[in-house]
């Protein structure tokens, strides 16, 4: 097995060889076990004072629900003209986008949202109309903007007959909206990142997606995706990267995790290809695969195509979802100014963190920002040209920028690497005041320095060093599940192997603001 700069997209296992390699190269970096260090510790969090986890306004205030006597449980479903399921985003305090891939024959297709109801046999219809449009046919991406704020709503696409009758349905969604301005409520999502594989063995292997089935059951208020939600490194044509995409949301812990919250997604290379390089892939491959990225989720292209944007929620969490992938210049990378995301998109980033009001500020880069401490051999089998360190000035910049406005509550999340972590950004200085938590992954191949931790607990302190990390692993089925709650200023961060059923890690961190 050959070591790669991102996730190990083709690798079943981890060979003897490759932990050997690992190891002989992680016991030639780091200090043996005798050099101690100084080994930070999770903060006493007061939990005596918590945010509220329900919004006291009244939805019909808002929503205009009318009271209507269907049932839509018992209207039949039909898997085969809704095979992905249904998803939603673009989550807010009015309302959301929302998703399906229709292959069905129905003479009308109508998007229903509704609360429940007093009534038996009854629900609280927010909205029951007809879709606008199905794009090739296929897609649906239906924007309602007429629910009412920190509400949970059930929906379902539905078939109606020539008169009127329902049909046939979709599976059920569920989808909260965002709070209104102003509110502080206690806030919860499910992370994941690196889900499949580009091996298709490989990946069958760990099918059905347990992980996210697990995390679905906790009916989280969001879903944080960090990227690779698959892995299309041998597609090529527009009709093969559909199918892909069909082959992967198609399984049964993607379809129950999409169809239980909203979710907020950035990319990385998969989705492309592995490592792919704006500056020399071929610009018609690129086309198709970001066409069909926005096809097949509940998200709509920005400016331009742009991927990056922010999704405020209440005065709780403000997620900013990052592109650390497509804007990125590697001929620029050893010159004076290098180019990892554009200056618009630093610039936007820049003025967004420090504008807003939000308490924690969670900020969705698809590769880590944290410096990766080389001497304990993160260096020899990822190298760092694929994540912040690479594009050392950038990295700065946007750091600086956070510590000298005394940015407080900037929480970093991650992915690609194949490993979870809990750990500093640096083990001291003013970057230490910030976490990131590297999340997942869902159901991928093992990174083999995190195979060499899990396999060898003597060098066990030099991989996640306990001077910058709380917490890693280096599983390949794992549930992330996150709190925030801006009243008792902490974030609650959760690991779990979805294998063993083996909780990894359970605290609640706050921010040690350090001064610059």
């Amino acid at each position: 097995m050959t070591w790669l700069s991102a996730c190990a997209d083709d690798a079943a296992s981890v060979d003897d060889a490759s932990v050997d390699a690992a190891e002989d190269a992680a016991r030639d970096a780091a200090p043996p076990p005798s050099d101690p260090y100084t080994c930070i510790t999770a903060p006493d969090v007061d939990l005596s004072e918590r945010a509220p986890a329900m919004w006291d306004g009244n939805p019909s205030d808002f929503d205009m629900a009318v009271e209507a006597a269907v049932t839509p449980e018992d209207i039949a479903e039909r898997p085969t003209a809704f095979e992905m399921g249904v998803q939603t985003g673009e989550m807010t305090n009015e309302g959301a986008l929302f998703w399906t891939r229709y292959s069905g024959d129905a003479d009308t297709l109508e998007l229903w949202v509704w609360r429940d109801s007093m009534a038996d046999g009854a629900v609280l219809m927010a909205h029951r109309q007809p879709v606008g449009a199905i794009v090739d046919e296929l897609y649906v991406h239906e924007r309602v903007s007429s629910l009412a704020p920190a509400t949970v709503y059930q929906y379902a696409f539905v078939e109606l007959n020539a008169m009127g009758e329902p049909v046939g349905r979709s599976r059920l969604g569920r989808v909260r909206t965002a709070p209104p301005p102003g509110t502080r409520l206690l806030t919860t999502a499910a992370s994941t990142t690196c889900v499949g594989t580009s091996n298709e063995m490989a990946r069958l292997a760990r099918t059905p997606y347990i992980a996210l089935g697990n995390m679905a059951m906790a009916s989280p208020d969001m879903i944080l995706h960090l990227g690779d939600i698959i892995y299309n490194d041998r597609m090529i044509t527009l009709q093969e990267y559909r199918d892909n995409w069909v082959r992967n949301l198609g399984d049964p812990g993607y379809q129950s995790l999409l169809a239980s919250a909203g979710m907020f997604a950035t990319w990385d290379d998969h989705e492309v290809t592995n490592n792919w390089d704006g500056e020399t892939i071929d610009p018609a491959r690129l086309a198709v695969a970001r066409q069909t990225y926005f096809e097949h989720l509940a998200v709509r292209p920005g400016p331009e195509g742009r991927i990056w944007r922010s999704h405020p929620w209440g005065d709780s969490v403000e997620v900013f979802v990052l592109d650390a992938r497509s804007e990125r210049l590697p001929s620029t990378q050893t010159t004076d100014n290098p180019v990892f995301v554009s200056q618009a998109q630093m610039d936007w980033l820049k003025a967004g963190l420090l504008a807003s009001t939000a308490h924690f500020k969670v900020v969705l880069t698809s590769v880590n920002i944290a410096n990766l401490p080389g001497a304990a051999g993160w260096d020899i089998p990822l190298g760092y040209d694929d994540r912040w360190e690479g594009y050392g000035a950038q990295r700065v910049e946007l750091l600086d920028h956070i510590v000298n406005n005394r940015i407080e509550n900037v929480w970093f999340l991650a992915g690609d690497i194949h490993v979870g972590f809990v750990g500093m950004l640096e083990p001291e200085g003013p970057y230490s005041s910030m976490w990131e938590i590297t999340v997942g992954p869902g159901a991928s191949s093992v990174n083999p320095l995190g195979a060499l931790y899990e396999l060898n607990p003597e060098r066990q302190p030099h991989v996640f060093r306990c001077d910058q990390f709380l917490f890693g692993h280096g599983r390949a089925e794992i549930e992330t599940q996150l709190e925030f709650d801006p009243v008792a200023n902490a974030v609650h961060v959760m690991f779990r192997d979805a294998v063993t059923s083996e909780t990894l890690f359970d605290q609640w961190l706050q921010q040690n603001w350090v001064e610059g």
